[in-house]
């Protein structure tokens, strides 16, 4: 009977190991997301659109075995908590230490030359006090506006800052009437405005790793997908990492310290430090007609 029994359990543990073996594998899934308010994206189904195709590119990559998703997020720390991979905006890829694995380009170029645009305003002191638009991303940006873009000279309070979610949203709400100017990288909707002045250049968006766990070579696949990709939208392609740090240093409150100029150096000839007796030494004066003798 205890023989029966102990064949009978084996029977079942065989038969329960061929189900298992015979089950499919559980695929992996990777997130790519985006975060990046400063891009130009038209609308967030564009921006969406967008990070989807790069997913699909991504997982056409990887051959099979591996879903990748692409997903959109209202906040850095809500896409670091959920995707491995991100898109994300020079301003957050600046403050952070995320793996930059590639920079967006713009019309072929991985910065672009960002300017103060106008309702009808044509020089700064007209916008004292006026309701400024900029693209809230959360990281750190009164410092980018302050330092970064009008470089410690002007305060950020010298204007009444209007947070929006993306930049153009802030750029429709100057055209529109709402904001009388906009701090914005040249999109379509500032060719109707006035140009201010140049505030610097910006870095485009950056491609990163956000989770450390992804596999080295499957990391490395990614990559390679991502500087493959090329699509017309607000982002038209992406080449080699550039570095932010140059970003974030702009970031810091700057001191503006006077220059002094170099003092002329003055050479002196042998005849001009030293006197040579009997030879044209001057004539003391009498000065004794100054004194009184009692």
């Amino acid at each position: 009977m205890a023989t029966k029994t102990k064949n009978t359990m084996l029977g079942w543990l065989v038969v329960a190991a061929a189900l298992v073996a015979a089950r499919p594998a559980r695929a992996d899934e990777l997130v790519i997301g985006i975060y990046a308010p400063t891009a130009g994206f038209a609308s967030s189904s564009d921006r969406l659109s967008y990070v989807s195709a790069l997913a699909k590119a991504i997982e056409g990559s990887l051959g099979g075995g591996t879903t990748v998703k692409g997903q959109s997020f209202s906040s850095l720390s809500q896409m670091a908590g959920a995707a491995q991979f991100g898109i994300l905006d020079p301003l957050c890829a600046a403050g952070n230490k995320y793996t930059v694995m590639a920079t967006a380009t713009v019309n072929g170029k991985t910065e672009q030359t960002w300017a103060l645009y106008a309702k009808s305003a044509s020089n700064l002191p007209a916008l004292k006090d006026k309701a400024v638009a900029y693209a809230k991303t959360g990281c750190n940006d009164q410092a980018f506006i302050e330092n970064a873009l009008l470089e410690s000279e002007v305060p950020a309070s010298f204007f009444k800052l209007s947070a929006k979610d993306a930049i153009t949203g802030a750029v429709t709400d100057v055209a529109s009437g709402g904001s009388q100017a906009v701090f914005a990288p040249p999109l379509g909707g500032t060719k109707g405005l006035t140009k201010v002045f140049d505030v610097g250049s910006v870095p485009n968006p950056a491609f990163v790793q956000l989770s450390s766990k992804v596999d080295a070579a499957v990391a490395a696949k990614v990559k390679a997908a991502v500087l493959g990709f090329a699509q017309r939208s607000a982002l038209d392609g992406w080449k080699g990492a550039e570095s932010y740090g140059s970003l974030a240093g702009r970031m810091g409150k700057r001191t503006k310290r006077p220059i002094f100029a170099p003092p002329q150096r003055i050479r002196l000839a042998d005849p001009d430090v030293l006197e040579v007796a009997g030879v044209g030494a001057p004539a003391t004066p009498d000065i004794k007609n100054h004194f009184w003798a009692p």
